[in-house]
């Protein structure tokens, strides 16, 4: 289940740091400040729990009284939702956010014994692999483009081997950066560790069912195809061994780790990724403005905004419809039917050639 309390409470503590930081508050003055204009009583030790987003169930069991809510509202000079929820800004890169953490439903690794959570962001994929194998993979990525990889690696032409290496992981770096400012953001990696629970089997459908909805990406489609093909043959390294042709095909079973460690597989998802947000953000963001950011509208409900509420929310019949009639719409739409056409056309060969070798 992911926890989206935890995620919630967190940057609703981040949103009244950062007003008393504003106002060039000490946590003690900014106590001293609230006593005096709105006559209630705060400690330090309550103050700093809010900030860092920590509830206690005997203590602050939702992290904000009805009553602090409106307080800091009216101080902050925003509606309760936007102290909840952050401006529509936020909440947008909230869904984004959410999305991308039911693709990977909280799916870990283990590393030299430790279990770790697969950070799906640009640092934590550049930590994990050498130089030479994220100058091959962006390669890869640019493969049919080579004026552009002309272009974004002038800079190395003609410096040493060792250098051009070190050099150029820095410059794929930064064209990173301009290109997906959402996968570079050190403030989403945190966002996302504070949503990430455990994995949940109810969730993979939905997860399943985005991840045919980036297929309307060729480049994408293709990559997805080659993976199920290899599972298929038994040619996948172990790490991808739970690839699944058949699970895939009935959304169930994990496969968001296995998208974004491979090398070549990285840059592919996130550019597929952005592309489906851009064509249906309206849609997703109409569905959680009604099921979760409007939960607020009465002060008092917002204590029912907890991480059983998300879940259902999540894996309800109503979103897997909404997704399963985007994929619908996408087979027909001008941007996106060759990659679908793609895609299902390779599903369809490799379930026929499963048959024959049964």
């Amino acid at each position: 289940m992911l926890n989206f309390q935890r995620y919630l409470y967190k940057n609703i503590g981040n949103r009244i740091k950062k007003h008393r930081i504003q106002l060039e508050l000490n946590q003690t003055d900014f106590i001293s400040y609230f006593q005096v204009k709105y006559h209630i009583h705060l400690d330090r030790n309550r103050l700093s729990s809010i900030e860092n987003g920590r509830n206690y169930i005997y203590k602050n069991p939702y992290l904000l009284t009805a009553e602090q809510i409106e307080i800091f509202s009216e101080d902050m000079e925003c509606i309760p939702k936007e102290l909840i929820f952050g401006d529509y800004e936020e909440r947008e890169r909230s869904v984004k956010l959410v999305l991308l953490a039911i693709i990977m439903n909280s799916e870990k690794i283990k590393e030299n014994g430790v279990e770790e959570y697969i950070i799906p962001f640009i640092d934590n994929i550049f930590e994990t692999k050498n130089s030479r194998e994220i100058l091959f993979a962006f390669n890869n990525y640019l493969e049919e483009n080579d004026k552009e990889k002309e272009r974004i690696l002038k800079p190395i032409h003609g410096l040493e081997e060792e250098t051009a290496e070190k050099e150029g992981v820095n410059i794929i770096l930064e064209w990173f950066k301009n290109e997906y400012p959402f996968f570079t953001s050190s403030e989403n990696v945190e966002n996302y560790k504070n949503i990430a629970g455990e994995s949940s089997p109810s969730i993979n459908f939905i997860s399943n069912l985005l991840i045919k909805l980036l297929v309307g990406n060729i480049g994408f489609a293709e990559f997805l195809s080659r993976k199920l093909r290899g599972a298929l043959n038994n040619n996948s390294k172990s790490n991808y061994s739970k690839l699944d042709l058949s699970s895939f095909n009935k959304n169930i079973g994990q496969h968001g780790g296995i998208l974004v460690r491979s090398k070549d597989g990285f840059y592919l998802f996130v550019h597929a990724f952005n592309e489906m947000w851009e064509r249906h953000k309206k849609v997703f963001m109409e569905y959680f403005e009604s099921s979760i950011f409007s939960k607020e509208n009465s002060t008092s409900r917002y204590k029912y905004l907890n991480n059983d509420l998300f879940h259902n929310v999540i894996t309800s019949s109503e979103l897997s419809n909404i997704v399963f009639t985007l994929i619908e719409n996408e087979k027909f739409t001008i941007e996106s039917i060759d990659g679908h056409y793609l895609f299902y056309r390779s599903m369809y060969e490799m379930a026929y050639e499963k048959i024959l070798h049964v």
